[in-house]
């Protein structure tokens, strides 16, 4: 990244390429005021690209980059009131076609209005240009036959001139729509299991009053996570999840997989299953202003509104619904994993060692543990005595577990017709610890922040077939 090049504003930022760092020939169209339109012309990848500028009100369309194949987009701009606020796209080899060469295969312009695109195919290596905050204000790249690479010029937008935006919505077309409009947000309340079953969260309205919103879903998932900001030092940098189709019993709908929220001090999540298409809300150098979706029975969209809290207008107060009740004394989460071998369970007050037997797959865990009574216990081994050991010891009282994740699969392929734990990941409230084993199959993961885990249930016989936890809220 090169900031204040010669020639250019000293606000100008240029940002690297993506794609074949030597296919085609370079070029480079330089900074301008802003862009006004873009001509794609794409197939199975991006065949050109030709941009057209405002510089300080004149027009300007350098030649295009790449051929003339394939078939032709126009992204026409509202501009000055909508600019170019990101990229991204994938990039990747087309040896298929008889043609041995890396290209970028995919184009999405992001405005801060709306989405254009996918142009070209969603194949290959994805790349994206995070830069919420400031505006896209040129290109360079390199083309030949085709749209080798691509990279940016941008400019910061003053947060004193920085319009409100909208990210998504991402996931379905389901339930009913909602929208809210804040200054801050303060706490994430996420009911989840397989798919995220409702979202619920205090805010700061714009008088400066803390609500609750009300509760967009139902209420059935078997964990409750809940998220608390360290208001004002804390604040959200990303969201990002998945969504995808999903049928219950006669019931089928597109519905937001799983939620992960970055602030500039931690990650929090992922809560539901990391499965289906990723959506990603960069927030660097704005403010969530707002949170828009539909929910009926699930949370079927999210999206975001970004931009700035200054001069926000103070609006009459509104009828601050109740506050959700968070009363979790325990709760025991499902198990992931097979049906094999026999069950077992081990509830504690807290865990002190936890050995892991593991190869290609988990050979079996057993756990040292502080009962009820305030005993140190050694739990039956839970598998067989197959693999290599490997031993997690806490730092007892000030770390204690949190969270598991892992993997499972089916694994006839070693002549076994059973479903096994393949890999386990042990998350405290200090560090992790593993992956132990091979992080293959299916994906897992028990999300429990703001609670500390106080059980562990499972099968198992030859190997350890399958896992579950029983959780606690965290006694401060």
């Amino acid at each position: 990244m090169v900031e204040g090049e010669e020639g250019y504003p000293q606000t100008t930022v240029k940002i690297e390429m993506f794609g074949a760092k030597d296919g085609g020939q370079p070029w480079d169209d330089g900074a301008h005021s802003t862009i006004t339109q873009l001509l794609i012309y794409h197939n199975h990848w991006i065949c050109s690209l030709q941009i057209e500028y405002d510089y300080n009100g004149q027009l300007i369309s350098p030649s295009k980059h790449g051929g003339n194949e394939g078939s032709s987009s126009k992204v026409v701009l509202d501009y000055p009131n909508e600019y170019l606020i990101s990229i991204y796209g994938y990039y990747g080899y087309i040896g298929k076609w008889g043609l041995a060469h890396n290209v970028i295969r995919s184009l999405t312009f992001q405005t801060n209005r709306k989405t254009y695109g996918p142009f070209g195919k969603e194949e290959g290596v994805k790349f994206s240009f995070p830069i919420m905050g400031a505006k896209i204000v040129g290109f360079h790249g390199r083309s030949g036959w085709y749209l080798d690479a691509i990279g940016l010029y941008i400019q910061p937008i003053p947060k004193i001139e920085l319009k409100n935006f909208r990210l998504g919505p991402f996931g379905g077309k389901g339930g009913h729509p909602w929208e809210y409009v804040f200054r801050s947000i303060r706490r994430f309340v996420v009911d989840h299991e397989q798919w995220i079953h409702s979202i619920q969260f205090e805010y700061e309205d714009k008088n400066g009053k803390l609500l609750w919103s009300k509760k967009h879903g139902d209420t059935n998932g078997s964990s409750k996570s809940e998220v608390v900001l360290e208001f004002p030092d804390e604040y959200f940098v990303s969201v990002h999840g998945y969504y995808s189709h999903i049928r219950v019993l006669e019931d089928s709908a597109t519905v937001i997989r799983s939620l992960t929220f970055k602030t500039n001090r931690r990650t929090y999540g992922p809560f539901g299953i990391e499965d289906g298409t990723r959506f990603s809300c960069p927030i660097l150098g704005t403010d969530i202003v707002g949170v828009y979706g539909r929910s009926g029975l699930f949370l079927d969209a999210i999206g975001l509104y970004l931009g700035t809290t200054l001069n926000m207008k103070a609006e009459p107060e509104p009828v601050a619904p109740p506050a959700p009740q968070i009363q979790m004394e325990q709760s025991k989460l499902r198990q992931y994993g097979g049906e094999g071998g026999d069950g077992w369970e081990d509830m504690f007050q807290t865990i002190r060692r936890f050995v892991v037997r593991h190869g290609v797959w988990i050979d079996s865990i057993q756990i040292q543990y502080e009962d009820a009574n305030g005993n140190l216990v050694w739990s039956n081994q839970h598998g067989g005595d197959g693999g290599s050991r490997s031993e997690v010891v806490l730092e007892f009282p000030d770390e204690y577990l949190v969270s598991i994740r892992g993997y499972y699969s089916d694994i006839r392929r070693w002549g076994l017709a059973t479903t096994v734990i393949r890999s386990l990941t042990l998350e405290t409230n200090k560090k992790s610890y593993g992956p132990f084993g091979v992080e293959d199959g299916s994906k897992f993961s028990f999300p429990t922040v703001g609670l500390k885990v106080v059980g562990i249930h499972g099968r198992s016989g030859l190997f350890l077939y399958a896992i579950g936890l029983h959780v606690a809220s965290i006694q401060e």
